[in-house]
């Protein structure tokens, strides 16, 4: 409406495309209004992204796939193609370039605005041009040097940055916007840029007093795409590593569990898509709409907000924000393992073992690579051999003590390739259940193993009262000793907090999997506790609350389902 009465009026809308998805189920007369700002050339849709992801923290497919999703939703509302992305809060990754180049998105505003939780490198100059890894370039608008994150960091104590320079831009002077004009001419900048950036917010947001805040003799309110298509000096060519684009993202909140269920959601996808994939090769119809509804679910598990606000309770679902996240990928998961097992149920109709005794065991590799990999498939009712085209496979027992015993395996199936195993009662007596050993509470496992093996080493600290603490060891068990791995079964404490550490050692991968449960006690959350808010101080600066463990090692490999060891269990802890 503000667009339609000051025709000098320019804005840029950076909104998720699930919003514009629900806008178009719920308001069809928005979404007009919507596509004639954008004809009159007067608004800019930015960002492009599905649920606006801090893009640090999320795999690389869910990266791509926000993009895929959410230009292809915006321009079936909007009937408009994204040519600029901007940022509210850290999205800003080094492939950065080579995505957006690659969907056609041209000009990137290289500042992020709100910046608790991240930052990004400064440049002097009106535009330059950021190439990425792969040599990509887009155009960039930067942050001058002259630009800082010091806006509210008075009402914000403990954070590195807050708000950017020019995002209270509707309350300068004349003398303010002067002082900012000459420094930026000093420094070769002839058409000083200023974005201000914050979420609708009426009355305070879109800002009531931004369009004569604009009519000043010097200032020109204009789109992203305009500004990039003023005729510029030479524009210089930029590259930047991880480390270049700081990222403060706190780590933590409600146990890590939506970082977790993330991970596990994307894993559940990309296993579906590709089986889905191997089926219709062979005639099946292919299940793409429901594999869509389950990665826009996880996408919606993504937004920035979830994680960032994990602690914070939600009014409409009555849990924490971080919970809300949770059942977003669960079920996003849920969908996805749905047309895995169809397509699972499929294949076993398919290819059969060689002996009707057997019990079929149909094994695929979902990655697109080679693989040689441990598995333990269930070994009751004396199941105790594998056999794969009339050979008998080397297997170890496993006896577990709250499940039925499992046969450990070593496979190798080629890139998206299919196996079947056949598995049979032994045809010699079964070895004896192996009694655990107790070893010397003061060896250190991972050492040994080392020295047996070549493979890693390392051990459990944590950042406590303002130092590092290491665990400490009150018993380690031998559970498993074979010829195909070794299961060491640690428990101790850190920082006064019982812990149990299990250590498989696979030989012939030179690979240690690690598995640690912590005893937080009754009624504890790992997290922010209700009882520590304060409301002049943000959770996410509170050191001295923060629980912090690390898995220190002196090798570069180390390889973890997600980046984080706490999980919020599923039992009483």
């Amino acid at each position: 409406e503000r667009l339609r009465i000051y025709p000098e009026a320019r804005t840029v809308l950076e909104l998720d495309a699930h919003t514009y998805e629900q806008l178009a189920r719920r308001s069809a007369s928005d979404v007009e209004a919507l596509r004639r700002a954008v004809a009159q050339g007067r608004m800019e849709i930015v960002n492009g992204t599905y649920a606006q992801p801090l893009a640090p923290t999320i795999g690389a497919e869910a990266n791509l796939r926000h993009f895929f999703y959410g230009l292809a939703t915006i321009e079936e509302v909007l009937g408009v193609e994204v040519r600029s992305f901007v940022a509210g809060e850290p999205q800003f990754i080094p492939q950065l370039p080579q995505i957006l180049s690659d969907c056609g998105i041209e000009n990137l505003v290289f500042r992020t605005h709100w910046a608790p939780f991240g930052t990004d490198p400064e440049i002097d100059a009106e535009l330059a041009h950021w190439r990425g890894p792969d040599g990509s370039k887009v155009r960039v608008v930067p942050r001058y040097s002259s630009m800082d994150y010091r806006l509210q960091l008075d009402t914000h104590p403990g954070v590195q940055n807050a708000g950017l320079t020019g995002d209270d831009f509707e309350v300068w002077t004349s003398d303010d916007k002067e002082r900012f004009a000459a420094d930026a001419q000093r420094r070769g900048i002839r058409r000083p840029f200023v974005t201000r950036l914050a979420d609708p917010k009426p009355p305070e947001s879109p800002f009531p007093s931004l369009v004569a805040a604009a009519r000043h003799p010097g200032s020109r309110m204009v789109t992203i795409r305009e500004y990039c298509e003023l005729p510029q000096r030479d524009e210089p060519c930029v590259s930047y590593a991880i480390d270049d684009i700081p990222t403060t993202i706190p780590w933590g909140l409600a146990g890590e569990q939506l970082h977790r269920e993330q991970a596990a959601a994307e894993t559940a996808l990309l296993t579906a898509e590709r089986l889905d994939a191997i089926l219709q090769t062979m005639g099946a119809p292919g299940q793409q709409e429901r594999l869509d509804a389950a990665w826009k679910l996880l996408m919606r598990a993504q937004h920035h907000d979830l994680h960032l606000c994990a602690p914070w309770h939600s009014v409409r679902h009555d849990v924490s924000m971080g919970e809300v996240g949770c059942r977003f990928a669960r079920e996003g998961k849920e969908k996805a393992e749905a047309v895995t097992r169809a397509a699972l149920g499929r294949l076993a109709d398919r290819f059969q073992s060689e002996s009707s005794d057997d019990r079929t065991v149909l094994l695929f590799n979902s990655s697109p690579w080679p693989r040689r990999e441990l598995v333990e498939l269930p070994a009751g009712d004396g199941r105790s051999e594998a056999w794969r085209r009339g050979t008998r496979l080397d297997g170890q027992l496993i006896q577990n003590d709250d499940r039925e015993p499992t046969l450990a395996l070593l496979v190798d199936l080629p890139p998206l390739g299919i196996d079947v195993v056949g598995l049979r009662p032994g045809t010699t007596d079964a070895p004896s259940q192996r009694e655990p050993e107790d070893l010397d509470p003061g060896l250190d496992p991972i050492a040994e193993e080392a020295r047996i093996s070549s493979v890693g080493g390392g051990y459990l600290t944590v950042w406590s009262r303002g130092h590092l603490e290491r665990s400490t060891l009150d018993r380690i068990l031998l559970e498993e000793d074979g010829p195909i791995l070794r299961r060491y079964r640690l428990e101790g404490r850190l920082a006064g907090l019982p812990f149990v550490q299990w250590l498989t050692a696979i030989p012939d991968l030179s690979r240690i999997d690690l598995t640690t449960e912590i005893d937080f006690g009754s009624g504890h959350h790992p997290g922010p506790q209700m009882q520590d808010h304060r409301s002049e101080l943000a959770y996410y600066i509170q050191d001295h609350l923060k629980l912090c463990l690390n898995f220190e090692s002196e090798y570069c490999r180390s390889f973890c389902d997600s980046p984080f060891l706490l999980a919020e269990p599923a039992g009483p802890r």
